[in-house]
């Protein structure tokens, strides 16, 4: 487990001159579980995507342990209900070309811990 905090200070996010996230600020410490809560709109899915680099940070500081340490369980929409647990996880695992092998450890990991 990652002894990094999820730091984020005054963090600003704009999408063509559009604020996304405007003064955000989070401090979740190792190995707690934190709850991105609010409306449609609000900004989660942004954070979530700042969090593990795959939007840019316009202003404010972040400080985040490395991609393997953080996870994302979404409310609903984070799976095909058509699928199985296990088509699931090859899917996704697939998509992001995550090795066979490693994705079968990482699934056990998982599952063990849900």
């Amino acid at each position: 487990m990652s002894t990094v905090r999820v730091r984020v200070s005054h963090a600003v996010v704009a999408f063509d001159g559009r604020l996304a996230l405007d003064d955000v600020s989070l401090d979740a410490a190792p190995g707690a579980m934190t709850a991105i809560v609010g409306g449609d709109g609000a900004g989660k899915t942004t954070l979530l995507r700042l969090l593990v680099g795959r939007v840019p940070l316009a202003s404010g500081n972040l400080e985040v342990p490395d991609l393997a340490s953080v996870g994302y369980l979404p409310a609903s929409v984070g799976c095909w209900a058509g699928l199985t647990v296990q088509q699931n996880i090859d899917f996704v695992g697939g998509s992001y070309g995550v090795p066979s092998n490693r994705l079968a450890r990482r699934a056990d990991e998982l599952l063990a811990a849900a």
